[in-house]
């Protein structure tokens, strides 16, 4: 084979090589870009903005801190505000989640403040049952509803203080193409186990009520969100046992998950 014909072969070798890897091919197999569950990976920035605009509610009830208000997507969203410190001065809602009706989750009188003109409550028959005056979007358990311009998910909550036949919910929702899971108080449950591309996750951690810190650190390693945020706990209460769980979490958390423990809003 003359030179000549030498080089050419190798620079068509070299542009069909440039062309496999543009194409994701690499040792003649497609790479990937989609994450085991079948979406497509969220983007980095995207995440970060929405775990940037989640804000812990310092809540005056005696049993914890179980409340966030999220600033993201154009909407504020609160879950579960009950009581918080500030309230006066806090946004009104667009979109207000509520899990279950214990007293340090559900406040009609908070619910009546933090709503205007055009605020959906999504929640359990019983907790629409209780509230009136404010438009309600009703959720079960492994049910999908919308409100707000949101999709939101109603994922089953339960354990030995809350019984699966009570019906309470924990919540997966996407904001501005975010999931973002937030536990409600429940165990370590196979529907927990089972969700799929979550990059946030918010999660009730209190041993015996909620999670426990192995729970929540279990939930990480066998999920994998992006962040998780703890919430509910009481830093530096030693009533339940949380900086212990709190501990073990930290201690226990896999390197594929960064833990971000908030400070509170107010």
């Amino acid at each position: 084979m003359s030179a000549s014909n030498m080089k050419r072969i190798g620079i068509w070798c070299g542009l069909i090589s440039l062309m496999l890897s543009a194409c994701g091919v690499k040792d003649g197999v497609a790479e990937s870009t989609v994450d085991p569950g079948g979406d497509a990976s969220t983007d980095a920035g995207k995440i970060e903005t929405v775990a940037g605009g989640i804000v812990w509610l310092h809540s005056t009830n005696p049993w914890g801190n179980p409340g966030i208000r999220l600033d993201a997507g154009g909407k504020v969203i609160y879950l579960d505000p009950v009581d918080p410190i500030g309230l006066d001065a806090m946004p009104k809602a667009d979109v207000i989640l509520v899990t279950h009706p214990h007293v340090d989750h559900f406040s009609a009188e908070t619910i009546a403040r933090l709503a205007k003109t055009g605020t959906v409550v999504v929640s359990t028959k019983e907790i629409g049952d209780s509230l009136s005056g404010v438009d309600f979007q009703e959720v079960a358990p492994g049910q999908t509803t919308s409100a707000g311009g949101l999709e939101i998910e109603g994922i089953p909550a339960y354990n030995d203080d809350h019984a699966i036949e009570s019906g309470y919910v924990g919540f997966v929702l996407v904001v501005d193409g975010v999931r973002i899971y937030c536990s409600g108080d429940t165990g370590l449950t196979p529907e927990m186990k089972s969700l799929t591309r979550i990059d946030i996750a918010v999660l009730n951690v209190r041993k015996y009520y909620s999670l426990s810190g192995e729970d929540a650190a279990t939930f990480a390693r066998t999920v994998k969100p992006q962040i998780l945020i703890p919430i509910h706990w009481i830093p530096g209460d030693v009533r339940f046992g949380d900086p212990a769980e709190l501990e073990i979490l930290r201690r226990n958390m896999p390197a594929t998950t960064e833990l971000r423990e908030l400070t509170f809003s107010g």
